[in-house]
């Protein structure tokens, strides 16, 4: 028995794949298509976003050091 894909786990590669494809390809095919797929890229790279969060967020701190964080980055002196 296999296990069920949670959404957390759920490999992207092919819908975000298909999804730029069809972004591209929808200039061609008409704006409703253009659309439809843009809309779809867009959703599942913050889907894929939100599934590496965690790596992005370590990634990020160790980017900056170890003291910045997102509250004073944007702190004005």
């Amino acid at each position: 028995m296999q296990k069920a894909v949670t959404p957390k786990k759920a490999s992207l590669g092919l819908p975000l794949t298909l999804a730029a494809v069809g972004t591209v390809a929808g200039l061609f095919l008409g704006k409703r298509w253009h659309v439809a797929c843009g809309i779809a890229l867009a959703g599942l790279s913050v889907w894929h976003g939100w599934q590496h969060r965690q790596k992005m967020a370590r990634d990020a701190k160790n980017l900056l050091g170890e003291n910045r964080t997102w509250k004073n980055i944007h702190r004005r002196p």
